[in-house]
């Protein structure tokens, strides 16, 4: 059973680069090349599918599938056009909310972000679909342990947490409606998994992750900030810093509290209606370093001086 990301995402800002940035190319060619490695041996999508079952009556044998189940997609020989879409979409998804999260929290940040989801992702479905299916006492197929789940969107699932955590207004619209925007990866996950019949247990285990990331798990905000920004200035990392797609880390950690109640913003005082499809700009490190009072204006950061009383509708 496969898992798809609606493409309900932000659109690149007029104010930054319109390229993909390095650590999205990096996940794009590793999602692609397992894809393509699919496609030349076929067994490999039902060998490193996850299923819990199988975890638990073999953790040894399938150990790697808890990981390497979020780079294989449907393949397209045997599950017909699903296969391609399956993928196309995740990747669409990945360039989009993949370049807005980079761009706003840096490559390296990014980039560790998304190993943290990697990891945790897929251990998180065992655990979920044991409780959810002895709750249900096995009646609901999408809590059923003997799924096998694939695909990139439980990681797209933990991304889109974390841009809701940084965008700076507190309602989005989905198809003409307002709603909180807590409530649009819920509304995600159960379109998906009850229209589609995507996997429940992948998507809910992506929420999880990205919520336990931007709730501030496992802290130490300065000390891994620090440690980012000395990688950034050693010698050997000046080819890959020096490059027009790789962004560098603000001068401040953007999530540096602990929060269980994240999706509240305090990026901004000023609270707006958001589109789904609106564009955010990232601000570069020597800006944001500016002695000018700053505030927070559809996702671009200005000078308090320069906000009229039209801007913060």
């Amino acid at each position: 059973r496969d898992r798809r990301f609606i493409k309900m995402l932000p659109s690149s800002g007029n104010g930054t680069r319109r390229t993909i940035p390095i650590v999205c190319k990096i996940i794009l060619a590793i999602n692609i090349i397992f894809f393509v490695i699919e496609l030349t041996f076929q067994s490999m999508v039902g060998s490193y599918c996850l299923s819990p079952s199988r975890i638990i009556a073999a953790p040894g044998q399938y150990f790697p599938s808890l990981f390497l189940s979020n780079f294989f997609h449907s393949n397209p020989i045997q599950s017909g056009p699903i296969g391609i879409f399956h993928i196309l979409l995740n990747m669409m998804a990945l360039v989009n909310i993949g370049s807005f999260l980079e761009k706003e929290c840096g490559s390296i940040t990014f980039g560790a972000m998304t190993i943290v989801f990697a990891v945790i992702v897929g251990p998180l479905q065992c655990p979920l679909a044991y409780i959810l299916n002895t709750l249900t006492m096995n009646q609901i197929g999408l809590f059923s342990l003997h799924q096998c789940g694939i695909g990139f969107s439980g990681i797209l699932f933990a991304y889109f947490m974390v841009y809701t955590k940084l965008i700076p207004s507190e309602e989005m619209s989905v198809f003409g409606i307002k709603c909180r925007k807590w409530m649009i990866p819920f509304i995600q996950l159960l379109v998906l998994s009850f229209l589609l019949r995507a996997s429940f247990i992948g998507h809910l285990s992506g929420i999880i992750a990205g919520y336990l990331y931007i709730a501030g798990v496992p802290g130490f905000f300065a000390q891994r900030h620090l440690f980012i920004k000395y990688v950034e200035h050693m010698n050997i990392m000046q080819c890959i810093t020096n490059r027009s797609d790789y962004y560098a880390s603000p001068q401040q950690p953007l999530i540096n509290v602990f929060n269980f109640a994240p999706c509240s913003s305090s990026r901004s005082g000023i609270t707006s209606t958001t589109e789904l499809n609106v564009s955010y700009s990232r601000v570069s490190p020597n800006e944001t370093n500016s002695s000018k009072p700053m505030t927070c204006v559809n996702g671009v950061l200005v000078p308090k001086s320069s906000v009229t009383a039209s801007d913060a509708i």
